[in-house]
């Protein structure tokens, strides 16, 4: 069962700076990427990969679990462990 805000999700801007906000289909804020400590007001290319990451997530876990569904022969080799790995820790398993 999934808990987390449902995708897609997607980089936006977020009080005109941009590539910094995860937001979902409604524009509601799933992550901001740019913490309030950082006192640079250039927004480092690791914030923007990071947005981009947490913007693909859903998908991601979405292709894993119909990969593991599609490839249930595989199941004990190192990729569908990996794959398996990567599902428990986003569901909170």
């Amino acid at each position: 069962m999934n808990k987390h805000t449902p995708g897609p999700w997607q980089v936006t801007m977020l009080h005109g700076e941009p590539a910094r906000a995860v937001t979902n289909r409604d524009n509601v804020l799933v992550a901001d990427c740019y913490p309030d400590t950082h006192e640079d007001l250039q927004l480092p290319q690791s914030y923007q990969a990071n947005a981009r990451l947490i913007a693909a997530a859903p998908e991601m876990l979405e292709a894993l679990h119909a990969m593991l569904d599609e490839h249930a022969d595989c199941k004990g080799c190192d990729a569908s462990d990996l794959a398996f790995a990567a599902i428990a820790k986003a569901e909170g398993r």
